[in-house]
């Protein structure tokens, strides 16, 4: 699982700068759900593309708990309100809660979610998807 999770990271990184793209897939141009869908599907791992039903994939862990690899979810108006993105962990340490993901205005970034006056209000829960997998 640690090596599954270093190689998604891994394949995240290599899409740094790419260009935000509305319902973007591949490495033209992404959206945010677009891209998490991307990077999982390059491992074998099925994923919605959507960003609300990515939401609902996987089980619910707690952001503190949250690993590399694992999806962040963020909105406005708690669990009730309309899932608006979603992020992949890039690193949770005592530094804080970095996030790689698409950002409409700077494409492929990591963020310190800890630190964003924008994301840290905005982060909901986080979610497990790898351990459900079967790595052959």
């Amino acid at each position: 699982e640690t090596k599954l999770r270093t190689s998604l990271i891994k394949e995240a990184e290599k899409h740094k700068g790419t260009p935000y793209k509305y319902a973007g897939k591949d490495p033209k141009g992404f959206d945010c759900s677009g891209f998490t869908y991307y990077i999982y599907s390059k491992y074998n791992i099925s994923l919605s593309g959507s960003s609300s039903y990515q939401s609902k994939e996987g089980d619910e862990i707690p952001v503190t708990t949250a690993e590399p690899g694992d999806l962040l979810f963020f909105g406005r108006n708690g669990k009730a309100g309309k899932i608006q993105h979603v992020g992949m962990v890039h690193q949770n340490n005592s530094e804080g809660l970095y996030m790689i993901h698409s950002s409409s205005k700077r494409g492929i970034v990591i963020d310190n979610v800890t630190t964003s006056k924008y994301w840290k209000p905005k982060l909901l829960f986080a979610r497990k998807i790898i351990h459900l997998q079967k790595l052959d």
